[in-house]
């Protein structure tokens, strides 16, 4: 929905700003689904390397010692 409400990037880039998506699916999956929505903003595929992490996104991991605990209702 987000990227249906982002114009022409010309706009962006003369003021010395770029635009792109990046997601972690394959980027034959990513292509497939930028043609079929008519997009024209530069998409990446960050499958398999290290950009997510790099950039502090990804899937949250617990530490092996966190753990839940219910509350009792004393």
């Amino acid at each position: 929905m987000f990227v249906d409400q982002v114009t022409h990037l010309a706009y962006l880039h003369a003021r010395d700003t770029s635009f792109v998506l990046v997601s972690r699916a394959r980027i034959g999956t990513l292509e497939a689904y930028r043609k079929r929505m008519g997009w024209e903003i530069p998409w990446y595929s960050s499958f398999g390397t290290s950009f997510n992490p790099d950039f502090g996104r990804g899937p949250r991991r617990r530490s092996p010692t966190s753990t839940r605990t219910a509350r009792s209702s004393a």
